[in-house]
């Protein structure tokens, strides 16, 4: 029920919660999850998919994304402190279920792989 109404009311909020229940209890980083959700968006890799229009088109986006779940309390959101940046992470049984019942399966594994590959490059580039 809370899922539905999610995906009803705010599409890019059950984009965000595909991608990371794939990427079970590991933090992620808000700001490098924001430039690859954002730049897989505008990529080819969503060129003629439905998906492409539920993915955050901006930073704003996502953040209200991220607001939206976590009132939810659907995800847990890591203020900044120090050297730590901010970041966000799911609980490992939503995790487990958003993978396991949710449709369209290999879309969003693909989705959430291609989007850990583009975090992975930003990180080794960012050291």
């Amino acid at each position: 029920m809370l899922y539905s109404e999610l995906q009803k009311n705010n599409p890019t909020s059950a984009a965000l919660l595909h991608v990371c229940a794939h990427y079970g209890t590991w933090a992620i980083e808000t700001d490098l999850l924001s430039s690859a959700m954002v730049a897989l968006s505008q990529g080819e890799l969503l060129r003629d998919s439905d998906l492409r229009h539920q993915m955050p088109q901006d930073d704003f986006d996502l953040r209200k994304a991220i607001n939206d779940l976590a009132e939810f309390s659907l995800i847990k959101v890591k203020r900044a402190t120090g050297d730590n940046k901010p970041q966000i992470k799911i609980h490992g049984l939503l995790s487990r279920w958003c993978v396991e019942c949710l449709d369209r399966k290999l879309e969003w594994a693909v989705l959430a792989c291609a989007c850990l590959t583009l975090i992975i490059n930003q990180s080794i580039s960012n050291v």
